[in-house]
């Protein structure tokens, strides 16, 4: 299945010297090459990225190719978009720079908010909650998915509709923030 396109239809390299010269040649091998340089400088501005969150990162920083007029019969079928490396790797450094890091066992806040099982298969127990505390759940590119206001002390999330992935967790007491987690969505 195709998740990702390269920069250009077809990329043009080097092989071997015959000779003197090298010859040049074309073809989508050389996505591999890209991904894998973007994926490096990913990890050298935020090496505490999981490979989940790199493949997120990734595909939701791709550039649209569905806009393009020749992919228009192909909608769906080309993967994420074409990557951009400068969006990949800034949303890498924005992560690092933004986020708690905290054990995806069982995630404490500062005040004995518990977020569990995590990873997750269909539903996140948040407990140790107040009535009142806002719980907002974000996608890996920052838009907000769901925003709870707690009533009991207990909050049961359901994530079965949210797609495989790594969601942000936010819990905060009006305007005081209580913590963030990583969700990873199995």
């Amino acid at each position: 299945m195709l998740t990702l396109c390269h920069p250009e239809t077809y990329l043009n390299g080097f092989s071997k010297p015959t000779g003197r010269l090298y010859s040049i040649e074309n073809g989508s091998s050389f996505a591999a090459a890209i991904v894998s340089g973007v994926c490096a400088l990913m990890y050298s501005v935020n090496p505490a990225l999981t490979p989940l969150e790199v493949e997120d990162i990734i595909k939701s920083t791709a550039a649209d190719i569905y806009s393009i007029p020749e992919n228009t019969e192909y909608k769906g079928l080309l993967g994420a978009g074409r990557i951009d490396a400068y969006k990949a790797v800034k949303k890498a450094a924005d992560l690092s720079k933004s986020l708690i890091t905290l054990s995806l066992a069982t995630t404490n806040f500062q005040n004995q908010i518990k977020v569990y099982p995590n990873p997750t298969h269909g539903k996140i127990n948040v407990s140790g909650l107040q009535t009142g505390n806002q719980i907002r759940i974000f996608n890996i590119s920052g838009t907000l998915i769901h925003d709870y206001t707690c009533v009991e002390n207990n909050k049961v999330i359901p994530m079965d509709d949210y797609p495989v992935g790594m969601y942000i967790m936010e819990a905060t007491d009006k305007d005081k923030m209580l913590g963030r987690c990583k969700i990873v969505r199995r």
